[in-house]
């Protein structure tokens, strides 16, 4: 997933996948999201591989991933 902005990383990674695929993202997002923030970086770290860095855009892991899922879930229809 590239973009330039927050909101830019879901819309390619939508070119690329199908709807069923962005709502396990989603769900996966919101498992993440029940994490305590220590917790989740860690684990954001390891699942990115270290190619995803979302303090550079101003954004902690947490927020990253809640607009993330937010934007996904506005895109898709959920079943």
């Amino acid at each position: 997933m590239f973009g330039e902005t927050v909101e830019d990383v879901p819309d390619s990674y939508l070119q690329i996948e199908n709807p069923k695929k962005a709502i396990n993202v989603c769900q996966e997002a919101e498992n993440l999201l029940s994490l305590n923030d220590e917790t989740l970086t860690k684990t954001f770290a390891i699942l990115s591989q270290g190619e995803c860095f979302p303090e550079p855009r101003g954004e902690t892991v947490r927020t990253f991933l809640e607009k993330i899922k937010r934007h996904l879930a506005n895109r898709i229809q959920f079943p």
